[in-house]
């Protein structure tokens, strides 16, 4: 299957842009029904069914998130954070049936309270092409210090 990269990217610029504009209802839309979003809890991060995980959620949980961010009384949002991520380092590692494998880097600076946090990972996308260009079927983050304390983790990466 072909592919156009310029299209893949201008996708992860596109979900990168809607996350930090905290648009959480447009980012959902993004998602397959059956999608995964999972961000694993510690280096191995093999088995999110055997391990903790700081999220493993389907996109019904993904869905109850967004309503709770947008609903006004999550308190760990007031006030809400300034974001701002960058999306580099993209490779394309495979085609499988018509799915492709996106590997990517972010950088996400979180400010909050006037206290910057920096977040770095390395992002794995299952991306399937739509009509309007990809759904994501899975998403994992990697965070470089997702086997340490994590204060505060109220946005979405």
């Amino acid at each position: 299957m072909s592919f156009d990269r310029d299209a893949v990217e201008n996708f992860l610029f596109l979900e990168a842009r809607l996350l930090d504009g905290m648009a959480y209802e447009s980012w959902l839309e993004l998602f397959d029904e059956k999608a995964l979003y999972w961000i694993p809890s510690n280096r191995d991060h093999t088995d999110p069914a055997r391990e903790v995980s700081i999220v493993y959620a389907d996109r019904e949980q993904l869905a109850f998130r967004v309503d709770q961010l947008l609903s006004g009384s999550a308190w760990v949002q007031d006030p809400p954070p300034r974001l701002c991520r960058a999306v580099s380092n993209v490779e394309i590692r495979e085609v499988e049936d018509e799915d492709l494998a996106v590997e990517s880097v972010i950088q996400l600076m979180a400010l909050r309270r006037h206290k910057p946090r920096i977040l770095m990972g390395r992002v794995h996308h299952r991306l399937r092409p739509h009509t309007e260009g990809f759904r994501i079927v899975q998403k994992k983050v990697i965070l470089a210090d997702n086997d340490e304390v994590i204060d505060d983790l109220s946005f979405l990466v």
